[in-house]
């Protein structure tokens, strides 16, 4: 040919009628050649297609209004089991309260279930991506350290956790809080994931490349779980995709938000009966950041996203 590509294509076009309505519009152009192969000429047909993409749309839509319910009901299922705590609880202080240690036992039950109750309702502004992050410069090697007891609570008493630090982190910027709470959902994954029980690895590392952007921080969440078949990874981040009975489905796709939030990537490794391995990746905090005034320039960014 003369520089252009003589092959077909076909193409879904919006056009408009004559007065004006619009329809969908499916184009298809191939081209006719002689026995030498020369071109004769174009070959085009046009067909409205126009109810096909509707109950394509409305069939997205109706997956997207599922999963919402899902999400709904999931969200309610847990608040609910929630305020069953909490109410218990409450219930037997008033009734406990000549045996003050055990009044004290409870309502701090009562206490830690409401907490909990908070940091669902944070979930799900996090995944709606409307969560004020606050992020500062912190060592993810000390955070560990802090997160370390309510982490091996969360396992319970079948996961072994390890911690793995590599020495001397630099500094990353992000929210400590939500950190706390993506790590917390990832962990659970891993529990979920090792029914018998297990090792869970949790570890640093620093990741040093070339280039422009420098180097970064890597928390790494390794079990030796079910895995996930590459048909279940490759949705693991959708909001509400949940292979668990009644639960929400927002685990990781809140990780994914939170993450990207914070100018960082989530990357998972599975492979069916070996286990799982998911790296949370952040940039390292920039020279900059310790000037006095610029404290706040992160956040600005990672709002904005």
């Amino acid at each position: 040919g003369d520089g252009l590509e003589e092959r077909a294509v076909a193409v879904d076009i919006l056009n408009y009628r004559k007065d004006g309505s619009p329809f969908w519009n499916a184009l298809f152009i191939g081209p006719i050649f002689d026995e030498q192969g020369k071109l004769l000429y174009f070959f085009a047909s046009q067909m409205d297609i126009t109810r096909r993409r509707v109950s394509e749309q409305s069939y997205l839509q109706a997956q997207k209004m599922e999963a919402i319910g899902q999400l709904t009901a999931g969200m309610a299922h847990d608040f609910n089991n929630l305020l069953q705590v909490i109410n218990g609880n409450l219930e037997v202080a008033l009734i406990s309260l000549d045996k003050p240690d055990l009044a004290r036992q409870q309502l701090e039950r009562a206490q830690r279930a409401a907490m909990r109750a908070g940091k669902l309702t944070q979930q799900l502004l996090t995944f709606a991506r409307k969560q004020r992050l606050e992020p500062r410069r912190v060592n993810l090697n000390t955070l560990l350290v802090e997160f370390s007891e309510m982490l091996v609570r969360t396992l319970g008493d079948k996961v072994e956790m390890h911690l793995d630090l590599k020495p001397g982190l630099p500094y990353c910027t992000l929210d400590p809080t939500h950190l706390e709470m993506a790590l917390l959902n990832v962990l659970i994954n891993a529990r979920d994931a090792m029914p018998q029980g297990g090792k869970v690895k949790v570890g640093t590392s620093l990741l040093r490349h070339g280039g422009e952007d420098g180097s970064h921080v890597v928390i790494c969440v390794i079990d030796e779980g079910e895995g996930m078949s590459p048909e279940v990874m490759r949705r693991a981040t959708e909001p509400f995709f949940t292979t668990k009975g009644p639960g929400t489905g927002l685990g990781l796709a809140m990780v994914h938000g939170f993450v990207q939030q914070s100018r960082g990537r989530l990357e998972i490794d599975s492979t069916p009966g070996e286990g799982t391995t998911v790296r949370m990746v952040f940039p390292v905090a920039d020279g900059a950041a310790d000037a006095p005034g610029s404290a706040h320039a992160p956040a600005a960014t990672a709002e904005e996203e």
